[in-house]
């Protein structure tokens, strides 16, 4: 790209994973909304030059154009990397030879690869063929337009509010058409302190209570500062991304566990009676072997979530196969988790 536009990638910061979604996505999704808008108009998109008008049909996309192109696959050099755990890197800075990642922002001195080392060739020239050349929209200015407002002797609005007068005490909300009557109302000191506003009130009873409670916050402070002073030495021996979000574990459901769980829903579908992820948890926990031991143990107990995920994916299996086919542990774990994390963002968001 620079020795065709003459501009230099400097550094590349992506958003970071579940934690928001960048302009980009913004400006997808607003052209996803303009293409089913034009084919819930009766048109179609059966093509790339199709989907080019329907996306700059109408006003377009604010601060987007899009063009056609075709990719010259002959002219590729570059088909693969050395780089490990790529998904892993959030941002990217490029340091002459030399490309320096972190995988949060700025968090540590990040780790710095050699380029030469990570890319077998070069990407030069890529020889993109442009079908349809970038357009602008076809229609530039809206539809909604504001009128102005007049009275009767063909003053605009602009000029009323420029003719009202308020009262200039703390608290008064009472406003005059004339001077004279803004004079007389100071002179009679008839104040509307009781049409305070909400907010005013709020702000008033904030005040009190940062006052009322001044001498009991210095003390805090001074106690806060205290034990600040104690643990200072021990904050110092923190490493730089303890906040990081860490790999998760994937632990395999044992043969026993996995024997009963399928036998209890294969007996459920028998019978027609659908088993409840809650009484099969609650039924693990309670179940003993002959001599009184647990036949269970506290390590193998499942939460409802994880035996409902498991159920699912016994129902995806058909009836005639599912007691031939083994379940994928790697697949389970991966629901599990999702499920988890659902339950762990409902229970931060509620």
């Amino acid at each position: 790209m620079f020795y065709v536009s003459g501009i230099r990638v400097a550094r590349y910061d992506f958003s970071e994973a579940q934690s928001g979604k960048s302009i980009c996505d913004a400006k997808i999704a607003h052209m996803r909304l303009k293409m089913r808008m034009y084919v819930s108009s009766g048109r179609n998109i059966t093509s790339p030059f199709e989907m080019q008008a329907a996306i700059m049909d109408g006003t377009g996309v604010k601060a987007c154009q899009c063009a056609v192109v075709e990719v010259d696959s002959t002219k590729q050099t570059m088909t693969s990397h050395r780089i490990k755990g790529i998904n892993q890197m959030n941002n990217i800075s490029f340091d002459g030879d030399d490309i320096i990642v972190w995988q949060a922002f700025n968090v540590g001195i990040g780790i710095k690869m050699q380029r030469s080392k990570l890319l077998k060739n070069e990407q030069l020239d890529t020889g993109l063929k442009v079908l349809s050349d970038f357009i602008g929209a076809k229609q530039i200015a809206g539809n909604i337009t504001k009128k102005s407002k007049e009275n009767a002797t063909g003053d605009t609005a602009e000029h009323i509010e420029q003719s009202v007068f308020y009262c200039a005490e703390l608290g008064c909300t009472m406003q005059f058409s004339s001077y004279q009557g803004l004079q007389d109302h100071i002179d009679l000191s008839r104040h509307s302190d009781e049409k305070m506003s909400t907010y005013d009130k709020i702000r008033h009873c904030w005040v009190a209570t940062c006052q009322a409670n001044l001498f009991s916050s210095r003390e805090i402070l001074r106690r806060t500062n205290q034990e600040t002073e104690q643990h200072h030495s021990q904050e110092n021996n923190i490493q730089y991304g303890w906040a990081l979000k860490k790999e998760k574990k994937f632990v395999r459901f044992n043969c026993k566990v996995k024997e009963f769980l399928q036998k209890t829903y294969h007996d459920a579908e028998v019978s027609g009676r659908k088993a409840n992820p809650s009484d099969v948890s609650q039924l693990m926990k309670s179940l003993h072997k002959d001599n009184g031991e647990g036949l269970f143990s506290p390590n193998e107990w499942l939460q409802p979530s994880q035996i409902n995920s498991y159920f699912a994916r016994l129902s995806i299996v058909p009836r005639d196969q599912s007691n031939k086919t083994d379940i994928i542990d790697e697949d389970l774990q991966c629901i599990v988790q999702a499920i988890e994390e659902e339950e762990i963002r409902n229970l931060v968001t509620a």
